[in-house]
């Protein structure tokens, strides 16, 4: 096991582009030693009352990663949405009253990048699972989420 780097990203301290669910942060990727990082993520939504759930997906234009998407017969494909990648998705607790949506480390596959990430600023975008890559709704919008992204050093 390599050295291993947690970096928190709290949606109340990013720069809001349009909604909760597009927003910038900044991080100085030169603190991280260079070389190839496996990466995973937890995520966690504040409480709210949900209904009428959808997937949750979570885009970033932080790293290039190794995750592809297949297409259907026709060539169209779920690919990447205007330069982001897919980090993964997340799940709602229950619904009704008390839900939130979160993402256990173990929850979605590891992604593996090349290089530690070269962008500074990045942004994360929580979309809906279908082909428009429409923002994320839901019934009401969920608050603030944090993310916390694990970089671990292979080589």
């Amino acid at each position: 096991m390599g050295k291993i780097y947690n970096i928190v990203l709290n949606s109340a301290f990013g720069t809001v582009n349009t909604d909760i669910r597009n927003v910038s942060f900044y991080y100085d990727w030169s603190r991280l030693e260079h070389g190839r990082y496996k990466l995973t993520f937890t995520f966690i939504t504040a409480y709210t009352t949900l209904s009428n759930v959808n997937v949750l997906n979570i885009y970033t234009d932080l790293c290039q990663t190794n995750t592809f998407f297949a297409s259907n017969p026709n060539g169209i494909s779920d690919g990447s949405s205007y330069g982001y990648q897919y980090l993964g998705m997340a799940r709602p607790s229950a619904t009704g009253a008390n839900t939130y949506l979160y993402s256990p480390n173990n929850f979605n596959g590891e992604i593996y990048l090349n290089q530690r990430p070269q962008n500074n600023v990045f942004s994360i975008l929580l979309l809906n699972n279908d082909i428009n890559k429409t923002a994320y709704t839901a019934s009401p919008l969920f608050g603030n989420y944090s993310l916390v992204l694990t970089l671990e050093l292979l080589d």
